[in-house]
């Protein structure tokens, strides 16, 4: 006749450890904390272009017509009534993906709001040369000022001014989509 082996009546030091209270709390609080560090580096890790602009809320004004000034302001050979205005655009990528020229699925715009024509646009910075940030001319009396660019990594971008034939109260709005980001947002 066989024999049954014979079963401790105490419990391995294995199964006590983890049968304590306090160790099953520990472990618990280990697993959530494990998973909200996990979900937070996923989406820390997770890379996409941000293309944003700012409008420098101070616009100078150039000319201001209806004063009691004797200046005059003339552009390709004709006065102008209205006021002349000049502002400030930044636009440049703030997220973790570069953005190339291939990338600008929709021309990247900057428009006056209303429509006003555009009488110059300059890039007055650029954060490297290597960008090659630059501005089509043909829109301006439409009020706008296509822009482009080689590459726009992390943090690129430059400073365009526009003088304007209109008043502080023009809007200046940047349009366009590039590839991951369906429109330029606004700071």
């Amino acid at each position: 006749m066989g024999s049954k082996p014979e079963v401790s009546a105490r419990p391995s030091r294995f199964r006590a450890f983890f049968s304590n209270f306090l160790v099953g709390i520990v472990g618990t609080a280990a697993s959530i904390v494990g998973v909200f560090l996990a979900v937070y580096f996923y989406f820390g890790s997770v890379s996409y272009p941000e293309l944003v602009y700012f409008v420098n809320p101070v616009h100078t004004i150039v000319v201001k017509q209806g004063t009691a000034s004797r200046l005059g302001v003339v552009f390709d050979g004709h006065p102008l009534t209205q006021d002349v205005t000049a502002s400030q655009v930044a636009i440049w990528n703030r997220g973790h993906q570069v953005i190339r020229r291939a990338a600008i699925l929709q021309a990247v715009t900057i428009t006056t709001e209303p429509r006003v024509p555009i009488l110059e646009a300059t890039i007055r910075k650029t954060s490297r040369d290597v960008v090659g940030f630059d501005l089509g001319r043909t829109r301006f009396a439409e009020g706008e000022v296509p822009v482009s660019w080689n590459i726009l990594e992390e943090g690129d971008g430059g400073v365009v001014q526009l003088v304007y034939a209109g008043d502080v109260g023009t809007q200046i709005r940047c349009r366009g989509v590039i590839e991951g980001q369906r429109a330029v947002r606004e700071l």
